[in-house]
């Protein structure tokens, strides 16, 4: 590698995106990309998007671990927080928002449509439940990063050389 250390981390923070989709749900990412902008460093890793989205929950779990995924790489290669997932961890909040409220996955004790509850006990009730889910959601992504060292590895020293990957590098990377 060469010396862009921010750019260079924004690689591992998108492969780490990029691996535990793919490892999810493979084929899934047509193209992950960084770039330098403006002094800082951006990157994007294009999920697919599904027309089961809001019916099929366990493709929305596999949404939010993959948000996730970004924040868990850089926590594996560096032992550092990630100060750039911040977007990323709320799409992950919102996602498990409505499995609590809108969908009561978790049973109808926390949907907010309850008279009888009181406001503050739906809320503390609804948050610690989206905190626990959030946190092993976030220890699935993590797993599965350290699993893939080798593939998160390939894909993040291949997107700072060439800045762009297409879905058949990323499938190429897996496969090697």
């Amino acid at each position: 590698f060469k010396d862009n250390k921010y750019l260079l981390q924004t690689s591992y923070h998108e492969a780490g995106h990029t691996i535990v989709a793919e490892v999810l749900e493979p084929g899934s990412v047509p193209f992950v990309t960084v770039k330098p902008h403006d002094g800082a460093t951006q990157g994007f890793a294009h999920l697919d998007n599904n027309d089961n989205y809001f019916e099929d929950k366990q493709f929305m779990e596999n949404r939010v671990i993959s948000l996730l995924a970004g924040k868990a790489a850089t926590e594996v290669v560096y032992g550092v927080t990630d100060v750039g997932a911040n977007s990323d961890i709320h799409r992950a909040f919102d996602i498990v928002q409505r499995f609590v409220d809108n969908y009561c996955t978790y049973g109808f004790n926390t949907f907010e449509g309850i008279s009888h509850k009181e406001p503050e006990y739906l809320e503390q009730t609804r948050a610690t439940i989206v905190g626990y889910e959030m946190e092993r959601y976030y220890q699935q992504a993590k797993k599965i990063v350290i699993e893939n060292r080798e593939y998160l590895d390939s894909v993040a020293k291949e997107l700072y050389d060439k800045k762009v990957l297409l879905a058949k590098d990323i499938q190429r990377l897996k496969t090697a």
